[in-house]
């Protein structure tokens, strides 16, 4: 089976900083895994990520292939490396 094309990472944000604006969620983070093959996300989402960085919400990005386009709408881009695994224990001590 061959798959080809990209992902719409918008829908998983959007319902990502959906969870975020809620109470029990309050100051946590977002992490992303991909393999960056995605589509830009929307400038309506992009201001609902910044809106929950004003809330102390953070947002990651774990690139598992270094393609992807969208570094700057994440506080911090991982790209992991199968030759270095440092990069998850760098990512873990990241998180809340």
């Amino acid at each position: 089976m061959l798959i080809a094309g990209s992902t719409d990472v918008g829908k998983a944000l959007e319902k990502g900083v959906e969870m975020m604006s809620k109470d029990e969620f309050e100051k946590s983070d977002l992490l992303v895994i991909s393999d960056g093959d995605f589509d830009d996300v929307s400038q309506r989402i992009v201001g609902k990520m910044d809106k929950q960085r004003e809330q102390e919400n953070r947002l990651f990005l774990l690139d598992i292939t270094e393609k992807s386009k969208a570094l700057d709408y994440f506080d911090k881009h991982f790209l992991y490396d199968e030759k270095n695994v440092k990069v998850l224990g760098e990512l873990a001590e990241n998180l809340r």
